[in-house]
Formats: structure tokens, sequence, C-alpha cells
């Protein structure tokens, strides 16, 4: 008993996974068998997974009311009859193939205990080409139109930082962060998006949470190459360049009251706002200014869609009802001619859990993470922000501005 103990121990391993999405670092082979190994863009953790064999699909899969072994592993032989196998991923010759560097997304990912390795029921190309494409991984939002559009949007909040009047050098910084519109994925610039949130303590000293939203500001100027589609670039560009409403403005003057921004300049940028509304902002910028309400930013992406791929999108109304989700984006980042994108933009959208096929009664909300990290933030005392920006050279199609 104790020789059997010993041969199980280790550390303990989750027993599913869900969908993997794979930043894939190798592929080996053994006995006729491909594995692939890369880095976990969910959480950075490294990984080892094969695809079942239908033998052991019919093993690990079993259910209460399941027909006898032998039907059950022919079952799993005509669902695995038309798989993509990791071999002819690993293929260089393959275009279909997903080189080193490159995502593969591994469905159904799970342990078997036998032999403490990850299996997965299917693999499925997502980034192929890292020269050509790149993935970005948080919880994603797409929403759509009456008028046919959508909006795609990814916020990272493992990234979220408290801000504070009274450190105000690390808010500046974390604010610069957070707007700074160089795209995080090959070049050019990316639209940002920020939910700040706010939390204080009612006259019966109950904790309540608020969320407000902002985002990078669109405008039209030459800068010496004609007339284009510009970005904000910092958090006084945006709100210089912004007519907001009571939920930007009310984002704007939290950030600005951990900043040292005067109230004045957000209540100045509200469009036709009504006495209350700016009373309102004035009583955020307040609270926040002297310390009785606590803030956090959230930091995020608007995300172009490639138009031809928003048909498949439409397919999976799943991804739509679901509010958000844990999961990952897959960005072009160069064009067919090789060139750079200015704007790059998104082709697929992938969920690390299976999502609902019906709408949920209460619907998960990129609010609702963002409060849930402001919350994990207070009780392990808080994180400094990064005080280093990549050192990347600015971006076309961005303000020139770099304030915070």
């Amino acid at each position: 008993m104790a020789e059997r103990a010993k041969k199980f121990a280790g550390p303990k391993l989750p027993a599913t996974l869900g969908n993997v999405a794979l930043s894939v670092s190798e592929y080996t082979s053994k006995d006729g068998v491909t594995s692939v190994k890369g880095t976990q863009l969910q959480n950075g953790e490294e990984l080892s997974v094969q695809l079942m064999s239908p033998a052991r699909a019919a093993n690990m899969m079993k259910g209460r009311n399941d027909v006898d072994d032998r039907e059950r592993v022919r079952l799993w032989e005509d669902r695995f009859a038309n798989r993509r196998e990791l071999s002819e991923f690993a293929d260089r010759t393959n275009d279909q193939g997903v080189k080193p560097g490159g995502v593969i997304l591994l469905n159904n990912t799970r342990l078997d205990f036998s032999d403490r390795q990850y299996y997965a029921q299917a693999a499925y190309g997502f980034v192929s080409d890292p020269e050509f494409q790149a993935a970005m991984s948080g919880t994603v939002s797409l929403s759509k139109f009456a008028d046919g559009s959508m909006r795609l949007q990814v916020y990272q909040p493992d990234k979220a930082v408290l801000l504070s009047p009274s450190s105000k050098d690390e808010a500046q910084r974390a604010v610069k962060e957070a707007f700074d519109v160089r795209s995080p994925v090959g070049s050019g610039v990316m639209a940002r998006t920020v939910i700040v949130t706010i939390l204080e303590k009612n006259e019966e000293g109950e904790a309540q949470s608020k969320a407000f939203y902002m985002r990078s500001a669109s405008f039209e100027a030459d800068l010496g190459n004609g007339v284009q589609f510009q970005l904000s670039n910092g958090f006084g560009d945006t709100l210089k360049r912004s007519q907001l409403d009571s939920n930007s403005a009310a984002a704007a003057a939290a950030i600005a009251a951990a900043t040292g921004v005067s109230a004045q300049i957000v209540i100045d940028r509200m469009s036709e706002a009504a006495p209350e509304d700016s009373a309102a902002v004035q009583r955020i910028y307040d609270v926040v200014k002297s310390g009785e309400a606590s803030v956090a930013l959230t930091p995020g992406y608007t995300v172009p869609i490639v138009r031809k791929s928003m048909d498949n999108l439409l397919k999976r109304p799943e991804l739509f009802h679901s509010g958000s989700f844990a999961g990952a984006i897959a960005i072009a980042i160069r064009g067919a001619d090789g060139g750079a994108l200015e704007r790059p933009a998104a082709y697929a959208v992938t969920s690390y859990s299976a999502l609902p096929k019906s709408a949920p009664e209460v619907t998960p909300t990129p609010a609702k993470e963002a409060i849930r990290a402001h919350e994990r933030l207070l009780s392990a005392g808080g994180e400094k922000p990064s005080s280093s920006l990549q050192s990347r050279p600015p971006a076309r199609f961005a303000s020139p501005g770099r304030d915070f």
C-alpha cells in the first residue's frame, strides 16, 4: 500500500481544464503519438497535451447509462473520424498547421488519473502563423446591434489596479498605461476601454459597488499624411476630445480625483449636463479625493472585427447572449502582402468553457468581473501598478499627446 501511495505522489492537478488556448512551444512524437507543449493563455502555466484515442475517450468519458465498452469505443471512433490530429498541426509543410509561437485550441481537456497526463478530445488552429496573427486573452464581451454592427471588447481583470490620491504618481502611471492606444499585439493602435469601479460604505456601513465605463475618443485629423481617423492617447487627451455622459463622467471624475486633475475639467466636458448630474459627478470626485471611497481601474480594449468573420460569429448566438466570458480572440496583425496592419482586427473568438445555448437568467458582465477584481485587490492589500510602459515608438493614427 505504501508503494502504491508513493507511485501516485506528486502535485495535485485539476481534473478538467475545459477548453484550452495553448501558445505552442514545441511538438514531440513518441511511438507514433504526438504531444503538444506550450503555455496556457488563460493563466500562463505550462501544459503538455495529447489527443484522446477512441479507446481512451471511451474509458475517460463514461456515462451512467452508457453502452458496453466495445460499443463506446465504436461511437468515439465515429466522432473522431474527421478529427485533425496533432501531427497535422505539427507538419510545417501543411498550410493548416500551427507553428511554434502560434496558438492551438484544445477542446474538453481532461486529466487521465492513470498516467497523470492531460488529453483533449479535439484540436483546432487558432493562430497559425505568429508572424501574421496573434491572440489576446481576458474577459470577452461581444455585442451586436440593430444596424448590423458588432462590438468586441476584451478586459483584463488580472491587470486591475487600485487608484489612490495618496499615491498620485503611481495612479498617473497606471492611468497612462490604461489609456495607451499602442496595440498590445503587432503594431499600430487599438482603442482603449476602461472600467472604473468605486466601493464605498452607505449610512448603514454596508459596502456598495458601482462600475462606470470610459473609452478612447476618435476623431479625424491630418498629421501630415492626409486626413485620417485617429484615436486619443492618454487620459488628458481623451478627456479633451470627449463629450461625456453621466456614466463616463463618473469614471473620469474618479480618475481625476486620484490623479490630481480638477473636477471642473471633467464637468466642463459633460454635454448639456443637468445640475443633478454635475452634482453627482462632483460628489464622486469628493469622496475619492477624501479617501472615503476606494477606486480601481480595469483596463481593456475595443477590437475591430474582420468583416468577413462577422457571419461566422453570428452562427454562434451563445457568444452574444452570454454577456461576458473568459476566453481568447485571434487577431490579424499583418495583411496578405505582409505589411503591418495599422488597426489589428479580430477574426475568431473562443471561450474557455461551454457557454449556455440560451440566455442565462443572471448574465455575467465585464462590470461584475471588474468589481470582483476590485474586491480581490482590497482583500490582498492592493498591488502597485506596473511602472514600465513598453518602449515602443509612437504609432500612426494616435494622437501625439503622451500625457497620462
